[in-house]
């Protein structure tokens, strides 16, 4: 999957983040699910989208144990709102993922504003010949060239993040009214886990209530991307290069999930960080 890169030299300038952070406090204010927004990031190729897709998965696998219960106690006439869950981390928590790779894509569409910008400045070049943006051309272009890394930043950053909030509020009022009278869902959560590959670069920790950081070895990351890229080491160290260090990364962390070994000792660190999160 090639993507328009950016080096650590991205921020949010183009942003107002206080102000994104107002509007979704009110929104998580308003809402009877506490809401709560998790940041989740690592560097390129570390296994961000499969640890995400892992919360799911194990808020699934909480859930079904949770109607089995409710089944159970409804047969035996003991209600559920009668027996309530203790605890909190086995509770019918509310998952959701919000992916910033589909936004800067959404972002971008044909007929969209953010498209139509990126056009009137970089040309028409960089559509391919169904109208679409050519993601691999724009990168070459953008790839060594701070300034119009900074102008592509200026152009298409307000969209994803309007795109971002606009996911956020759909996301809380549509599971407010699809579960408000669910006694099951007393005193659960909606959990919002944002997949932001460039959270740090872009300084947008402030905006969320916990940092997740996927990290792996340096020789593991390089395999992966190279496979994952088809391309060489000498492009993947650079890939690598261009993005913040894991290091200082993980300086940022609330929690780290080690994706280095196999996708079952990742889904462990992964359970772990559910029940310290709840």
């Amino acid at each position: 999957m090639s993507s328009v890169s950016f080096d650590h030299s991205t921020n949010s300038e183009f942003i107002d983040i206080d102000a994104i952070k107002s509007e979704i406090s009110n929104i998580f204010n308003a809402s009877n699910f506490k809401p709560l927004l998790i940041g989740l990031t690592g560097s390129i190729a570390t296994g961000k989208t499969t640890v995400a897709e892992m919360f799911i998965k194990y808020s699934q696998e909480l859930q079904n144990a949770s109607n089995k219960r409710y089944v159970e106690n409804t047969l035996n006439k003991k209600y559920i709102e009668n027996t309530p869950n203790k605890n909190a981390q086995n509770r019918d928590h509310i998952v959701e993922i919000i992916d910033f790779d589909l936004l800067s894509r959404k972002a971008v569409e044909p007929r969209t504003k953010g498209l139509a910008n990126i056009v009137a400045h970089f040309g028409s070049e960089i559509l391919d010949k169904n109208g679409f943006l050519d993601r691999k051309k724009l990168s070459k272009i953008v790839f060594k060239d701070r300034e119009k890394r900074r102008e592509l930043e200026r152009l298409i950053h307000p969209a994803i993040f309007a795109l971002f909030y606009q996911q956020i509020k759909h996301i809380v009022y549509e599971n407010e009214k699809a579960n408000y009278k669910d006694a099951k869902k007393q005193d659960s959560k909606i959990i919002i886990i944002a997949v932001i590959p460039l959270l740090i670069e872009m300084n947008l920790q402030t905006l969320f209530h916990k940092l997740v950081v996927v990290y792996t070895s340096y020789d593991v990351q390089l395999q992966r991307l190279m496979k994952r890229e088809n391309i060489d080491n000498k492009s993947a160290e650079n890939m690598v290069k261009s993005q913040i260090s894991i290091d200082d990364k993980i300086k940022y962390a609330d929690f780290l999930i080690n994706n280095s070994n196999n996708l079952e000792d990742t889904f462990e660190q992964v359970k772990d960080v559910w029940k310290r999160l709840l």
